[in-house]
């Protein structure tokens, strides 16, 4: 009797699997290679010069006596300047003996020196902006200074904005006379020669 073999096919069996959990974050990979540079932008304009651009000084050796201003705190009698003024490029000029020519606007630092005889004494800087014409010479402020400690010398200083066309001058503002002195104990061969008073102005760039 001869067997039968007889083959069946059978579907392969489906599998519903879910997707579990996820797993921890790796670890952060090696950083990557640096990046060609860019190529440079354009160079910027150049900025302003810095610094000083002129500057002037004004002196004078001989003693001199500097009127009283009408008002306290006014503008008096103007400081003479005897000596050769050194005065560098054209910002500022000078009109002898006690102005001094503002020919172009901007800041300027200024330092002046007096040596004041005995006595309570002040001093201030007066600027005109018009020179001659209508305006009033007014206190730069803040240039005002003065002491009770008469014959001993002693600087004022400010930094201020003028314009160009004005004239500034160094004036007494105190409500008397001043002398001022260049000879600091005695006449000469006893005591030598000094400076009564000074100016130097320097514009900013």
């Amino acid at each position: 009797m001869k067997k039968k073999i007889v083959r069946v096919s059978c579907p392969p069996p489906v599998v519903n699997v879910s997707p579990g959990p996820a797993g921890p974050q790796g670890a952060p990979g090696a950083p990557g290679a640096p990046g060609t540079p860019g190529t440079p932008g354009a160079q910027g304009p150049q900025g302003p010069a810095g610094g000083i651009s002129d500057f002037a000084f004004f002196c004078s050796t001989e003693e001199q006596t500097v009127a009283a201003p009408a008002v306290v705190g006014g503008q008096g009698g103007a400081v003479t300047f005897n000596e050769a003024p050194i005065i560098v490029n054209g910002a500022i000029g000078f009109a002898p003996p006690s102005s001094i020519l503002i020919n172009e606007s901007g800041f300027y630092n200024i330092i002046y020196h007096v040596f004041p005889g005995a006595g309570s004494n002040a001093f201030g800087l007066f600027f005109d902006p018009d020179g001659a014409g209508p305006l009033p010479a007014e206190l730069v402020p803040c240039s005002n200074y003065g002491t009770t400690a008469g014959a001993q010398p002693y600087d004022g200083k400010v930094t201020a904005f003028l314009t160009a066309g004005g004239i500034l001058t160094l004036n007494n503002i105190n409500n008397n006379d001043q002398v001022l002195m260049n000879l600091p104990s005695g006449p000469p061969p006893a005591s030598p020669f000094v400076v009564s008073a000074s100016v130097k102005i320097e514009k900013l760039a």
